[in-house]
């Protein structure tokens, strides 16, 4: 419940604070006098869009607050959004000179969007013109979902909806594509292949080029080769030769002096280095065979590397072995298009499955629902003095929408012998207006919705069905707080709470004020709106009886 509204700075009100009681509160006032500002301010303080141009005094801030006694059974929004659950929550909204509007929720920033999601569920403000809203099939699901019982249900419904309709659309998509991504699929195949038939993964550059580069030049590096055993063996000049020689020499000389030992052994060391490279350079002679088709197979594996590193515009062996291994694990780790599609149309068969017993359920429940409600809605109509209408719920099978497998429309009839219509082609404006708080009643009963404020919702009745007006208000107040604005002496009188809105006037600048009647002052209030200004005591006594009344 509302328990105080704080308005500084808007419109016509310079300041105002009020507080509110539990139970049916009325509040009256001239035509003028301000209602709709008052309304407006509760509306802009639970997040309907900002107007700057409200402020009373430009160059000051406007600040409104609202403070709510919150239900327990709304802790789990507070803790989903990371906000602090107080059972006594203030909203307040600033609107600064320089067109800035913040919002928080118990001192803490919360989002337009996200405080509408709370306040949506607290408050309802209902006006004239809003009860147009019913005529929209939507909103008549919507209502037959909450008095249901199915709101839960149908949010799952669509959700899974959602789910299907996003598969499909995958799956379409696959489809209307299919040849396309075959191409790509079978070309990134093509690639793989490709990278290795040549052994990109295993290839070693390196030795490659040197076993081309060697065989290329192999008739020079056996020349040399031959060239290096002549100076190593050559019988008259060769160096292993000489140092055959020096070494017999040394052998005999340390034989005769130990201290030329050391030389000698030097000396059979280095010969017995170049009897080693010696036998190494004769085979690799003996190895370094010309090989014509070798040396060719070489070239082209060479150059085929080279044309792969530009193809794939790689700058290394090894980044295109990157490249070659990333397409490698996108096709492993990628369904082929045959099986991607088949993947997805498994997907869709078992989502309609499920989407289908959840449509089924739902159904089952709304139409069950939906007589239920029917009677209710008729029972208020018949009591505001429309004795013979009639409405009810037409359910067509229908392709699958968000709402579910059937067409909903709510159907009116006005008088005994008519027929049912479509209810935005057979209501009237004052019918529409009856349903409009039929329809707030049931749900007042249902307990949905903590705080129920009407604006000017009775206009355009008198008598009787006021007076029946004003008895349904009452029972309204007993289960949730009710606000009604009204022109109503039968409504004013019916509150539990009296406000009255009036403008002043001085000098300088007009202002809107909102004043919690006595007794005594009610019965003025209520005069007035019977007789107009200064009324008689006639219209007082009729303003008491109406009072006395229950």
């Amino acid at each position: 419940m509302i328990q105080r509204i704080y308005i500084r700075n808007y419109a016509l009100i310079q300041e105002l604070e009020l507080e509110f009681p539990n139970g049916f509160i009325v509040i009256t006032g001239e035509t003028g006098s301000g209602k709709s500002i008052l309304l407006g301010a509760l509306q802009l303080a639970l997040g309907a869009r900002a107007d700057h141009s409200i402020l009373f005094n430009k160059e000051d801030k406007c600040v409104l607050e609202v403070e709510l006694k919150v239900d327990d059974n709304y802790r789990q929004w507070f803790e989903d959004n990371n906000f602090d659950y107080e059972p006594i929550t203030i909203i307040r909204r600033e609107l600064s000179p320089s067109s800035k509007s913040r919002l928080f929720v118990n001192d803490s920033p919360v989002t337009q969007n996200l405080l509408k999601q709370l306040t949506d569920r607290l408050i309802v403000i209902h006006s004239q013109h809003e009860s147009h809203g019913i005529l929209a099939s939507s909103e008549q699901i919507n209502l037959l979902d909450e008095f249901s019982g199915s709101a839960e249900l149908s949010k799952r419904f669509k959700g899974k909806y959602k789910e299907y309709r996003s598969t499909q659309k995958i799956y379409d998509q696959l489809m209307s594509q299919k040849e396309a991504i075959e191409k790509e699929w079978d070309y990134h195949q093509f690639l793989i292949e490709e990278l290795e038939a040549a052994k990109v993964h295993s290839v070693n550059f390196d030795a490659l080029e040197t076993e081309f580069n060697t065989l290329s030049e192999i008739d020079t590096i056996r020349l040399q080769l031959a060239q290096a055993l002549g100076v190593l063996q050559d019988e008259q000049m060769g160096v292993l030769t000489s140092l055959n020689q020096l070494q017999r020499t040394l052998s005999d000389l340390s034989r005769r002096n130990q201290q030329f030992k050391g030389l000698e052994e030097r000396v059979l060391s280095v010969l017995l280095e170049l009897r080693d490279i010696d036998g190494e350079i004769e085979n690799s002679l003996d190895r370094l065979v010309p090989d014509p088709l070798r040396l060719e197979e070489l070239d082209a594996r060479i150059n085929d590397l080279y044309r792969l590193q530009q193809k794939h515009k790689a700058a290394s062996l090894s980044e295109l072995k990157e490249i070659y291994n990333d397409l490698n694990q996108k096709l492993s780790e990628e369904q082929s298009p045959t099986n991607q599609i088949a993947s997805i149309a498994a997907q869709l068969d078992i989502l309609k499955s499920e989407l289908d017993l959840l449509a089924a359920e739902l159904q089952g429940i709304r139409q069950k629902g939906a007589g239920d409600l029917s009677s209710e809605l008729e029972t208020v109509l018949h009591k505001l003095g429309m004795p013979s209408s009639e409405v009810r719920f037409e359910f067509k099978p229908a392709e699958m929408t968000a709402n579910g497998g059937f067409e909903i429309d709510l159907m009116f009839k006005a008088n005994r012998g008519g027929t049912f219509s479509l209810l935005k082609n057979s209501i009237s404006g004052g019918e529409l207006s009856r349903l409009a708080l039929a329809i707030e009643y049931v749900k007042s009963r249902k307990g949905t919705l903590p705080v129920q404020v009407f604006d000017e919702i009775d206009s355009g009745v008198s008598g009787e069905i006021a007076d029946k007006i004003a008895q349904l208000f009452v029972t309204m107040g007993t289960e949730n707080q009710l606000m009604v604005i009204s022109h109503l002496p039968q409504v004013a009188s019916k509150g539990a709470t009296h406000f009255k809105i009036a403008k002043t006037e001085d000098s300088e600048s007009t202002r809107t004020q909102m004043l919690k009647l006595s007794k005594e002052q009610r019965e003025i209030e209520i005069a007035t709106m019977l007789e107009g200004l200064n009324p008689s005591d006639t219209a007082i006594q009729h303003a008491r009886s109406l009072l006395a009344r229950l």
